[in-house]
């Protein structure tokens, strides 16, 4: 694993010690293929005890495991 998937895990280990609710900016940006898997299984493993998980992405993989999808064009929201 890269430094940066080391560093990106460490990043959302603390979010979800904390919390709940864990909001993420694009976190699996500049990640190797197994650090991006497995960001996606620990956020479905919180998905899975109830935790909400806000997550801003341009990633297509990380949409598609989504339960809800917002888009912005243009700075508004569409359906």
């Amino acid at each position: 694993m890269s430094a940066g998937g080391q560093r990106q895990r460490a990043f959302l280990g603390q979010g979800i010690a904390q919390q709940d609710l864990i909001l993420l900016d694009e976190p699996t940006t500049g990640l190797d293929a197994d650090a991006q898997d497995g960001i996606a299984r620990i956020l479905q493993s919180e998905k899975d005890r109830g935790a909400t998980v806000v997550c801003v992405s341009h990633d297509p993989a990380a949409l598609a495991a989504a339960d809800d999808v917002k888009r912005l064009e243009a700075g508004r929201l569409t359906v």
